[in-house]
């Protein structure tokens, strides 16, 4: 009797302590798969700092009176078409952001890949309080036939 008792209680606790084993492998397994968003954002974020940082500022709010703020914005998280013309085409005329004129102009990025484009401009969209949807490298590659 004691016998069985024992093998029970040996059976038990191994089995016990083979079960956080499992859970938690399972657990790392669902955690290191990352959305398509999530990778575009952080993608996007070291190209932000290099190309768009110095005139939007870290917090996306721009410089006053010189570059639009970036923050809660609904043409950042409006149309995608003509933001992805703005990266690849520039603004050489001084822009004007919901009724406000900015003195400094959009560069082109043309160089940017398709990658970079759509990487950086879903970072912005999801960034600054901004919950705009991802775009995706074909979309800016088919932009690129129509932007000249």
């Amino acid at each position: 009797m004691i016998s069985n008792h024992r093998t029970l209680l040996i059976a038990f606790f191994t089995v016990a302590a083979f079960i956080p084993v499992v859970v938690l492998a399972q657990g790392n397994h669902c955690v290191a798969q990352k959305s398509p968003m999530k990778m575009a954002v952080a993608a996007g974020q070291p190209v932000y700092v290099s190309k768009c940082q110095t005139c939007h500022q870290a917090d996306g709010s721009g410089l006053p009176d010189k570059t639009p703020s970036l923050i809660k914005s609904k043409q950042i998280t409006g149309d995608k078409r003509p933001l992805i013309e703005l990266l690849i085409s520039g603004h050489l005329q001084q822009p004007a952001v919901q009724g406000k004129k900015y003195s400094q102009t959009m560069p082109a990025y043309p160089e940017m890949s398709d990658d970079e484009i759509a990487n950086v401009l879903t970072y912005i969209r999801r960034s600054f309080g901004n919950k705009g949807s991802l775009i995706k490298p074909s979309e800016v590659k088919s932009m690129r036939g129509v932007v000249k």
